[in-house]
């Protein structure tokens, strides 16, 4: 600025007396930042026609921006344009220049874009327009901008946090998980690493002993047929008495009913007996007592009736 240098601060500046001595010594002055423009103005650097200087100048500069040629470098620049500081500005004239070098023999450039960014970068410098302009955006990128991007910066910070601690619980579920899947495995006898479909189709043959064991414990609780004999008396009691109930009375839960009157000496046998090999896992094959209960299940009809007592219900279902 007319060959003295500026020091900005962020912190309270200097008296005046002590700006004016550094002056006169040609030492930088130290100015807050947020006093540059005014330190500007009331020493003359700028012009009292300055805000209206550097909005025409602006205008231009947009409308040259618009005729720029399509090079890789300015890619971006037609979107920022309202936002292009005299450096930024200088640095597409730079690159134009460098494009398009020729001059005519009076000093100017022949290209007609290259000429006229170096009318404006002149433009520009005239009258301390890009002091001004730089001091107004100093301003406001550390009172506005600096702010703004340190409250990013911390909400990104408190993410990256976040992800890692849900990173490292998503490990330690996986791991977890893991371990719970080979003990599940390890209880069902399979590996479950190869080919866990093969290995759950080769344990097909293990089901009818354990249908078997089932219904062994369905047909010796006494209790489950207590209650199944007076769910279905009264459920009958109820439907026969009804107002709206009309036509013969369908006995309810037919098929529990029908597995309680197993006779449990023939699943004693068939958990005694022997069980088949295994069948290949493409085929597997059906336990023949397993399709016996199935069969007699579907052809013997339920019964219209239930007596009120448990024994009763049994010995009538056995002789359906």
């Amino acid at each position: 600025c007319g060959g003295m240098a500026l020091r900005f601060r962020t912190t309270p500046a200097a008296p005046a007396q002590a700006a004016t001595t550094q002056l006169a010594k040609g030492q930088p002055l130290d100015i807050a930042y947020q006093n540059v423009y005014t330190w500007l103005v009331e020493n003359r650097k700028l012009a009292s026609s300055f805000p209206h200087d550097l909005q025409e100048m602006r205008a231009k500069l947009s409308t040259a921006i618009d005729q720029l040629p399509t090079f890789p470098e300015f890619e971006q620049t037609a979107q920022e344009k309202d936002s292009l500081t005299y450096f930024d500005c200088m640095h597409i004239f730079d690159i134009l220049r460098e494009k398009n070098p020729q001059k005519t023999l009076i000093g100017s450039f022949t290209d007609p874009i290259v000429r006229e960014w170096s009318t404006l970068m002149k433009a520009y410098t005239k009258s301390n327009l890009h002091l001004g302009d730089s001091a107004q955006r100093l301003t406001s990128l550390i009172s506005a901008d600096l702010p703004a991007q340190r409250k990013i910066l911390a909400k990104q910070v408190r993410e990256i946090e976040e992800l890692r601690r849900k990173e490292d619980e998503a490990l330690s579920a996986s791991k977890r998980y893991e371990k719970q899947f080979e003990r599940d495995c390890g209880e069902m006898g399979v590996q479950g690493r190869a080919d866990l479909k093969a290995e759950l189709v080769a344990q097909l043959p293990a089901l009818p002993s354990m249908l078997a064991k089932f219904l062994k414990t369905l047909v010796d609780d006494e209790s489950l047929r207590k209650a199944v004999s007076m769910y279905r008396g009264c459920v009958t009691h109820i439907s026969r008495h009804g107002s709206d109930t009309s036509g013969p009375v369908e006995a309810p839960l037919p098929i529990l009913a029908e597995v309680l009157a197993l006779d449990p000496t023939t699943l004693e046998k068939y958990l005694a007996a022997p069980q088949p090999p295994a069948a290949p896992p493409s085929e597997p094959s059906a336990s023949p007592a397993i399709l016996e209960v199935v069969s007699s299940s579907t052809e013997a009809p339920p019964p219209s009736d239930l007596p009120a007592s448990a024994d009763s219900v049994t010995a009538a279902d056995t002789t359906a």
